[in-house]
C-alpha cells in the first residue's frame, strides 16, 4: 500500500521549483541583456544648480563689553550673571576718592596755565611798567656818573689841570678830602697810576652803558607785550591742562561703570566690594574680544549674531560682501538659517603651510536661538541657477578647451555616442547645460563591473526585482560612483537645490 503524500508538502515543494526556475530565468535574462543595459545612465534634466563655498565657524554675538573702571577700589557691585540691562544703567561703583583728587589738581593747573596766557595776551601791567621805567632812569643815572668820572680822570693828563685840581684841594683844605689830595698827588707823581685808573674808569662806563641798553630794551619788550613764541607757549600749555582735566574728568566718571547698550550680563569677575579694579575700558564689535582683566562682560543686542568662517586662499577670490549664505547648526540640525557676507578680511592667517582669510557673515536672529559658542556650517551662495537643464558632473568630460558627453546607445548592437556640448555653472553635482543636449537624453555615467553583477543577482535571487541598487562602475575615465534607480538602469546624483 503506498502512502499519500499531504497536500501541504506537495503544494510547498511546487511553489519552491517555481521560485527557484524563476530566479534562475531572471538571472540569465539579465546577463544575456545587450550591452547598452550594462551602462549606468542618468537623464538631462530641468533643475537647479547651486554653486556653494562650504566652512563651518562658531556662532557669536556681533557686540560684545569688556568693561574695565580705572583703578580704585570696588565698593559696589549691582548685577549678577544673566541679568538683562538697559543702556546707562548702573552696574558698579568704585572709591572716588584718589580721581577727585586729580581732578582738582588738574583744574588748578588750568586756571594758572590760562592767567598766564591772558597777562601774556593783554597790555602790560602799571606794576610791570614802572619798574621797567625805574630801572631804565637808574642806568641812565649811573651812565652819567661813570661817564663824568672818566672825563674828569682824562683830564688829569694834561699836568696843569691835575696841578691847578691839587692846589685847589689844598687852599680849601676842607675835611675828607685828603684821601683824595693824597690820589692826586700818586697820579702827578706816578703818570703810570693815571694811565691805570683812566682804564677802569673806562671799564665801568662801559658797563653801564650795556646795563642802559638792557633796561630800554625791557621797557620796550613790556610796552609791546609778549612775543609770539611765548604766546605759543601760553597756549600749548593751556591746551595740556585742558587734555589733562578732561582725562581726570573721564577717570572719576569711570568710577560709576554703566551699561553701554542694552544687553545681557554675561560675567562679573569682582563682585565683592574693596577689591582692586583694573585700569581701562575695552568696546568690541566682536566677541573674540578676551580680557581677564576686565570687571564685568556685556553681550549686546542679539537680535542679529555673527559666524567668523575661514575660507581657503583657493575659494577667496570668489567671496565677496553681500553674497547670500545659507547656515546650520549643530543643536538644530533640522532647521535652516540665512545671512549675509559682511566682511572679507584683506590678509590671511598661514598655519601648517595652509593659508586662510576670515570671512564675517552676519545672521538675522530673530527667534533668538542662535546662541554663542554654537557650532554653525556655512554655505556661501556664489551663484545659483534654477530651472535650467542640467547633466550630472560625473558625466562630463574635458579634453582641452572641450567638454563632451556619452549618449547611451538607442539599440541593443549601438554604440555610446559622444556628444559635445558648452557647460555653464557646475556645483560638482550637476552642471547646466548651454548646448548640445536636451531634456529626456540619456548620458553615461558609469559601467557596471563585474562585483554589481554578482551584488545584482544575489538580489534577484533574494526576490528584489526592482533592479540592481547604488551600482557602480566607470566607463571612458568616469571616476565617480552613480546609484541605480528602480528600472536598473537610471543613476541619481543629489542635486543641490532639487
Amino acid at each position: 500500500m503506498k502512502l499519500k503524500k499531504p497536500l501541504p508538502l506537495i503544494i510547498s515543494g511546487v511553489l519552491t521549483v517555481v521560485l527557484i526556475g524563476g530566479g534562475v530565468w531572471l538571472y540569465r535574462a539579465n546577463h544575456s541583456a545587450t550591452p547598452s543595459s550594462n551602462y549606468i545612465t542618468n537623464l538631462v534634466r530641468e533643475g537647479n544648480i547651486k554653486e556653494t563655498v562650504n566652512a563651518t565657524g562658531t556662532v557669536n554675538a556681533t557686540s560684545l563689553y569688556q568693561l574695565s573702571a580705572n583703578g580704585g577700589k570696588v565698593t559696589e557691585v549691582d548685577v549678577k550673571v544673566g541679568d538683562q540691562v538697559k543702556a546707562g544703567q548702573v552696574l558698579a561703583k568704585l572709591d572716588p576718592t584718589q580721581a577727585q583728587q586729580q581732578v582738582s589738581q588738574a583744574q588748578a593747573n588750568l586756571t594758572q596755565a590760562q592767567l598766564k596766557l591772558t597777562q601774556l595776551q593783554g597790555p602790560p601791567s602799571q606794576v610791570n611798567l614802572i619798574s621797567a621805567e625805574n630801572s631804565v632812569a637808574k642806568a641812565e643815572a649811573n651812565a652819567a656818573g661813570a661817564e663824568n668820572s672818566l672825563s674828569v680822570l682824562q683830564s688829569y693828563k694834561n699836568s696843569s689841570v691835575l696841578a691847578a685840581a691839587i692846589a685847589k684841594i689844598q687852599s680849601t683844605a676842607s675835611q675828607g678830602s685828603t684821601s683824595q689830595l693824597n690820589t692826586l698827588q700818586d697820579y702827578e707823581a706816578n703818570p703810570a697810576n693815571l694811565d691805570t685808573a683812566i682804564a677802569q674808569a673806562t671799564n665801568t662806563y662801559n658797563g653801564t652803558e650795556n646795563d642802559l641798553k638792557l633796561a630800554k630794551a625791557q621797557l620796550a619788550q613790556v610796552n609791546a607785550g609778549a612775543n609770539s613764541s611765548d604766546l605759543q607757549l601760553a597756549e600749548n600749555q593751556v591746551s595740556q591742562a585742558k587734555l589733562s582735566l578732561t582725562q581726570a574728568n573721564t577717570t572719576l566718571a569711570n568710577t560709576t561703570l554703566t551699561a553701554p547698550a542694552d544687553g545681557i550680563i554675561t560675567a562679573v569677575n569682582t563682585q565683592a566690594a574693596g577689591t582692586s579694579a583694573s585700569s581701562g575700558s575695552q568696546n568690541s564689535g566682536s566677541s573674540d574680544v578676551s580680557n581677564n582683566s576686565s570687571l564685568i562682560t556685556l553681550m549686546g543686542n542679539t537680535d542679529t549674531m555673527q559666524v567668523v568662517v575661514p575660507v581657503n586662499q583657493v575659494d577667496i577670490a570668489k567671496i565677496k560682501t553681500g553674497l547670500s549664505v545659507d547656515l546650520t547648526l549643530d543643536a538644530y540640525p533640522n532647521q535652516n538659517f540665512s545671512g549675509t557676507v559682511t566682511q572679507v578680511n584683506p590678509t590671511g592667517d598661514t598655519q601648517n603651510g595652509v593659508t586662510t582669510f576670515g570671512v564675517t557673515i552676519s545672521a538675522p536672529n530673530s527667534n533668538n536661538l542662535m546662541k554663542p559658542g554654537m557650532s554653525a556650517n556655512v554655505s556661501i551662495i556664489i551663484e545659483q541657477k534654477g530651472n535650467v537643464l542640467t547633466v550630472p558632473s560625473s558625466a562630463v568630460h574635458t579634453n582641452g578647451s572641450e567638454k563632451t558627453v556619452s549618449l547611451a546607445p538607442s539599440s541593443n548592437s549601438g554604440t555610446p555616442i559622444v556628444q559635445t556640448v558648452q557647460i555653464g555653472l557646475d556645483d560638482g553635482k550637476n552642471a547646466e547645460v548651454i548646448q548640445g543636449l536636451k531634456a529626456g537624453d540619456r548620458v553615461i555615467v558609469g559601467i557596471k563591473t563585474q562585483q554589481t553583477a554578482k551584488t545584482q543577482s544575489t538580489s534577484l535571487m533574494g526576490g528584489n526585482l526592482g533592479g540592481n541598487n547604488a551600482a557602480r562602475g566607470s566607463f571612458g575615465g568616469f571616476g565617480s560612483a552613480a546609484g541605480g534607480n528602480g528600472s536598473g538602469n537610471e543613476s541619481r546624483s543629489n542635486r543641490s537645490g532639487n
